[in-house]
């Protein structure tokens, strides 16, 4: 008598197509994002995930508020940020306003008159 049931070659087959077909999409999307954000700008940002400092990523955010005149961003949106303070680990909640004048800045952070802005 001949059995008549599921291929089981068969069915390896179509999970390893699937596995393919994921981790090729993984990639793509990954090579998009390469290349649509630069490199560096795409370094940067995968180093942002991986370490505890993000103070570089709040700057480079505060500045692009800055040159858009995004006033209520700038002087009222507080962002989480996260240093070090004394090689201590520290994190707190600041407008780009409130961080002009920390010492765990790096780097020029630009400038909005906030007199005129109520938050």
């Amino acid at each position: 008598m001949i059995k008549r049931g599921m291929d089981k070659k068969g069915f390896e087959l179509a999970i390893n197509t699937v596995i393919a077909m994921i981790l090729a999409i993984v990639l793509l999307a990954f090579l998009v994002v390469f290349f649509t954000m630069g490199s560096q700008n795409f370094l940067d940002t995968v180093k942002g995930f991986f370490s505890h400092s993000n103070v570089d990523s709040v700057v480079n955010s505060c500045n692009i508020f800055a040159s858009s005149n995004f006033q209520y961003k700038f002087c009222c949106e507080k962002q989480k940020v996260k240093y070090y303070d004394n090689e201590k680990k520290a994190e707190g909640e600041f407008t780009c306003n409130q961080l002009i004048n920390r010492s765990f800045v790096s780097g020029e952070l630009g400038t909005i008159d906030c007199s005129g802005v109520s938050c």
